[in-house]
């Protein structure tokens, strides 16, 4: 019986997460109210509540959601070896297939990611995927480098690559993902692996 219940739910979520993005696709989030949503996917105001507090909620909850398949993304693409005797060629590996998933999630998910990435006063899925890369690397990789100044320097270019890549990815999104994911892949690849030469001499 639980199980019915759980894929009822999730289907009532998905439903009202699928229109919540065919409006934000229309407009400006603060212009989306929860009546024009619920009229829209045709369930009461009553069964929205049960789900999420506001459309603000419910945007954190669709944001927490993608945020969640990259950290999944990252558990099977992370190496196994201990992050401490990890090299600097090493790291900048797990980061560049990483950064690719994420590429190839914007395409398949084009619609959700345009829609959140479309209102330039929502910064919060740009934070959040700078802070999520950023936080994982600079916790377990910072190691890789010896030397209390290399250290230093790793902290400073860890935040240069995450701003930078989620710049990059973000102008692509903006511009309507008119380039392939290989070329935008490229792309960050090259930018990260010549500040990565620093480190490697």
């Amino acid at each position: 019986m639980e199980k019915k219940v759980d894929r009822r739910i999730k289907k009532t979520q998905k439903l009202i997460k699928d229109n919540f993005v065919e409006l934000l696709l229309e407009k400006p989030i603060q212009e989306i109210h929860v009546r024009t949503l619920t009229e829209m996917a045709d369930i009461n105001r009553g069964t929205f509540y049960q789900h999420y507090d506001d459309i603000y909620d419910l945007l954190n909850s669709i944001e927490d959601e993608i945020i969640h398949e990259f950290t999944s993304a990252l558990q099977e693409v992370a190496p196994s070896i201990p992050a401490n005797s990890m090299s600097i060629k090493e790291v900048e590996k797990t980061m560049m297939i990483l950064l690719e998933r994420i590429l190839v999630y914007v395409k398949e998910n084009e619609k959700l990611i345009v829609a959140l990435f479309r209102d330039e006063q929502n910064t919060e899925i740009n934070k959040k995927l700078r802070n999520f890369l950023y936080d994982y690397f600079l916790q377990n990789y910072k190691n890789a480098s010896e030397s209390e100044e290399m250290k230093k320097k790793f902290t400073y270019y860890y935040g240069f690559v995450t701003s930078g890549s989620v710049e990059v990815i973000t102008t692509w999104i903006k511009s309507g993902l008119k380039d392939d994911t290989e070329y935008v892949g490229e792309l960050l690849e090259q930018f990260i692996l010549n500040g990565a030469q620093m480190f490697l001499k």
